[in-house]
């Protein structure tokens, strides 16, 4: 009886699987893509022998069950998983470079200038083949970000420069769970940023290699490109213009960029998939077009593979145009497998495309992975070709019926049919994608814009239909010095775009902030999704599941009830209202916006002035410092060294941003400035049941080679407060003098 069971149960496996052979793909990306955020989620960093040992005992279990198709379809994609495990870790060992550790005052640097950035009243530029005197070579990074002011106009790229610049390392996370600039300045190869000091003196260039040269004057082609169309529009629609042609956002307003965002058009100033896209299909389209008028060409040869080869070196000349950053890279990897099914004879809109492109990203970029812009793109045309699968046959039947068009009403209906097909499948397509990328929107950004759909069912077609063709036009026309008449065209439409946003931002309730989302949230969700559009059967319901507990998720988690700045010199505290009240609007602005969105919060509350009423929270502040109380708890955050032995009295948790010479009297749990330094942000929440909760930036990121020296040996030695352990008494700061040289 239970062999007859297991052989039915093998045999409607075997059927389910054969049923799901054709999205077999899509499941290895998925597969390769889990071992990858296995690998970014580890506490630790493992032994570099660790992903090839368990590919290689993948492989050979696979090897032991090839004879069971039941069981050979899940070793598969272990071994996809343990394969995409080992490039991680492979990529982080092979882009390892030095990154700064503590900010330089007074830093002499000599450099290589290998990109500019310009500013209306600066530039900002990268340099590699750095020198720096206060660095040993082996400390030196490869890369460094330096924002000229004075004597910028005289600066080349491929200029060798010697400048005193104030250097800062890529900062960490702003809070425990925010955003790590670090980590993404890690895999870019850049270790500090800064600005210099005076003008930069300009000495003689070393030879530069081929591709070097290469690399250089695709750049300085960029750079040209940029300075003409601001020579010919100096204004915002010029500042936009110029972001959709080179990727240069820089001269762009913060209002605009804020209108843009808040409008749910921000993903046009990022040249990605949809500008990449765009760009190829126009090329495309208009190529073939011309080829289709020589009928003695068009009836000879292929011209429709000839036009998408075509295609795709003109995509990959405007990624490079546009600075082959990360998301233009994958964009291009996407748009070029798209045509390369075209000369393949396939179907270029399938699962099957978008898997492979996702796994030759993976492959190649790994870190790309745990990106916002990755997971909104791939998403969003995962969402898309799912959706127009699942509506393909009534698509069809309403394109396909056609009016008599021998008189004039049945010639107007058609039009109006075709009308109605172009405006309802730009809706579709925008609501589609808003669904699919909104919840991945929530977890990155913390915001959502109420008015996105509307608001892209407008700018996207204007995009596409006129700000593209007139860009690409005057591309075209840019060397016979026939560009003028198309940039001013272009920045027509920009003006457009920017009067959508500024009117969509301007409605009310225009974005909705919500508290950050837990990652365990946005795994659910993203397992949920693919369940649900890679599925061929009613099992594709099963992506349900995840997508409840994804919603479930965001309910169980508080934010923190304090949070103190690694630099001292920004404090939140949690009010009764549940809003954070900061003790500056000034300082550490970042810090504090970064904060305020993580709370669901938009504007900013000063700390309550000396002698105002404690209120029901009790919080109260003098001129010493803070007390707050919750749940029978009592926080003291003393801001002079003169409160320390009133507080260390009474409090439950003593914060101090000046460093604490030795315990205080009674068991009282501090964290000092010392521990600031070493942790970073520290958050603090109070449970109901008035447990202290303490996490640290440090704590939170573990010992991972893009995280700051000083907090890595932090973890190792356990010196930091509240991490591992919950709560908990302090360590004596005097006995770690390492770091009474660097809080300054």
């Amino acid at each position: 009886m239970a062999r007859a069971r297991w052989e039915m149960f093998r045999e409607g496996c075997e059927v389910f699987l054969a049923r799901e052979q054709p999205n077999w793909p899509g499941w290895l990306a998925v597969a390769l893509g889990l071992g990858i955020a296995i690998y970014f989620a580890l506490p630790t960093e493992p032994a570099l022998w660790l992903g090839p040992a368990l590919a290689l005992g993948a492989v050979a279990f696979a090897i032991l069950v090839r004879r069971s198709a039941v069981l050979l379809v899940p070793a598969a994609g272990l071994i996809a998983a343990t394969i995409g495990f080992s490039v991680a870790e492979l990529r982080t060992a092979q882009i390892a470079a030095p990154q700064l550790q503590d900010a330089i005052r007074f830093a002499h640097v000599q450099g290589r200038v290998a990109a500019i950035e310009p500013f209306p009243n600066a530039i900002r530029a990268t340099l590699d083949h750095v020198a720096i005197a206060e660095l040993k070579p082996e400390a030196t990074p490869v890369r460094i970000q330096v924002k000229i002011s004075k004597g910028a106009d005289q600066v080349e790229i491929g200029d060798r420069v010697e400048l005193l610049a104030r250097l800062q390392p890529p900062s960490p996370p702003m809070a425990p769970g925010a955003f790590d600039f670090r980590r993404q300045s890690f895999f870019q190869r850049l270790g500090a940023t800064g600005f210099a000091l005076g003008a930069p003196q300009i000495t003689l260039a070393a030879a530069p290699t081929p591709a070097e040269r290469l690399w250089m004057g695709i750049d300085r082609l960029r750079l040209a490109i940029g300075r003409r169309i601001s020579a010919l529009e100096p204004g915002p629609a010029g500042a936009l213009t110029r972001a959709l042609t080179v990727g240069d956002q820089t001269a762009l307003a913060k209002g605009d960029t804020d209108a843009m965002r808040i409008s749910g058009l921000a993903h046009l100033l990022s040249i990605s998939g949809l500008h990449i896209g765009m760009a190829a299909g126009l090329f495309f389209i208009g190529l073939r077009t011309l080829l289709a008028l020589v009928p003695r060409v068009a009836l000879r040869y292929p011209i429709k593979k000839w036009s998408a080869a075509a295609a795709i070196l003109a995509a990959g000349f405007y990624a490079l145009l546009a600075g082959a950053s990360v998301p233009t890279e994958r964009s291009l990897v996407m748009v070029g497998v798209v045509f390369l099914a075209v000369l393949l004879d396939r179907s270029p809109f399938s699962f099957r495309t978008v898997a492979w492109a996702a796994i030759i990203v993976l492959l190649g970029q790994p870190e790309s992975l745990v990106g916002a812009s990755f997971q909104l793109s791939f998403f969003a045309v995962l969402g898309l070709i799912a959706a127009f699968e699942a509506f393909r046959l009534r698509l069809a039947a309403f394109r396909g019926e056609r009016s008599d068009p021998t008189d004039w009403f049945g010639r107007l209906m058609d039009r109006l049919r075709g009308a109605a097909f172009w405006l309802g499948t730009s809706v579709f397509t925008s609501v589609v994608a808003t669904l699919m990328t909104a919840p991945f929107a929530l977890y990155h950004f913390d915001r959502l814009s109420t008015y996105g759909v509307l608001a892209n069912m407008i700018a996207i077609p204007l995009t596409g239909f006129w700000v593209m063709p007139m860009g690409m036009a005057a591309l075209l026309l840019m060397p016979f010095g026939l560009d003028a008449p198309f940039w001013h065209a272009m920045a027509r439409g920009c003006d457009g775009i920017l009067w959508i946003a500024h009117t969509v931002a301007a409605w009310p309730y225009s974005v909705v902030v919500t508290p950050a989302m837990p990652p365990g949230a946005l795994v659910a969700l993203a397992l949920g999704l693919v369940a649900l559009c890679l599925m061929r059967s009613r099992w594709r319901l099963v992506g349900l599941a995840p997508l409840s507990i994804a919603l479930l998720l965001p309910l169980t988690v508080r934010t923190p009830d304090l949070l103190v700045s690694g630099d001292a010199k920004l404090i939140a505290i949690k009010d009764a209202a549940g809003y954070y009240r900061l003790n500056s609007l000034r300082a550490s602005q970042f810090a504090a916006e970064t904060w305020l969105r993580r709370n669901g919060q938009i504007e900013p509350v000063r700390f309550p002035a000396p002698g105002d009423d404690p209120g029901p929270d009790g919080f109260a502040c003098d001129a010493l410092g803070c007390v707050y109380q919750r749940f029978g708890r009592i926080i003291a955050v003393a801001t002079n060294g003169d409160a320390l032995s009133e507080d260390c009295a009474r409090a439950d948790l003593v914060i101090s941003t000046v460093p604490i010479r030795g315990s205080c009297a009674s068991p009282v749990s501090t964290i000092d400035r010392f521990d600031l330094w070493r942790g970073g942000t520290y958050a603090v929440i109070i449970a109901t049941d008035g447990a202290l909760h303490l996490e640290s930036v440090a704590g939170s990121l573990g010992d991972r080679p893009w995280v700051l020296d000083r907090m890595r040996e932090g973890i190792r030695a356990g010196k930091l407060v509240g991490d591992p352990a919950e709560s908990g008494d302090a360590e004596d700061p005097a006995a770690d003098d390492g770091g009474t040289g660097e809080v300054d």
